[in-house]
């Protein structure tokens, strides 16, 4: 794969935190531009550093080792289920994104802004009750009281 190939899905995925770490700093800049200039390179470095890490080490190689440890095994089911349920809502997200696109046919995008609206109210109850039975279900798997410690 070519390199400028790889860099650009990278570099839009470090486009939103780059631009919220830039904004976040401007209020320290009034005050102290060096402060500012350090804390946001400082603040992209990591942010680069940690998308690095989650695009190149699948989720479940992380699950894998923390589960050996003994006592980050509840945080490894913690971290297993969040992954399981953003995948799940991503798919009913798409899904119902795909239902309006098909419903409207070759709509403008101004028809499907107007849609998203519906669309976040089919997906918020639908996540709540897949949030709930997964909150549930960890519970059962950790007996309460360690996911107490855990939270």
């Amino acid at each position: 794969m070519n390199v400028r190939a790889a860099l650009r899905p990278f570099l839009s995925t470090l486009a939103a935190p780059a631009l919220l770490i830039t904004l976040g700093s401007l209020p320290i800049a009034l005050d102290d531009p060096q402060l500012a200039a350090r804390t946001a390179a400082r603040s992209l470095a990591a942010t680069t550093v940690l998308l690095m890490v989650a695009r190149t080490l699948p989720m479940m190689k992380w699950v894998a080792q923390m589960s050996r440890v003994s006592w980050l095994a509840p945080l490894a089911d913690v971290a297993l289920l969040t992954h399981r349920l953003i995948h799940s809502l991503a798919e009913t997200a798409r899904t119902t994104d795909q239902a309006q696109r098909m419903r409207l046919g070759g709509a403008s995008w101004r028809a499907r802004f107007r849609c998203a609206e519906g669309q976040a109210a089919q997906l918020l109850p639908a996540s709540i009750r897949r949030a709930r039975a997964m909150e549930r279900a960890l519970d059962c798997r950790l007996a309460g009281a360690v996911l107490k410690v855990v939270a």
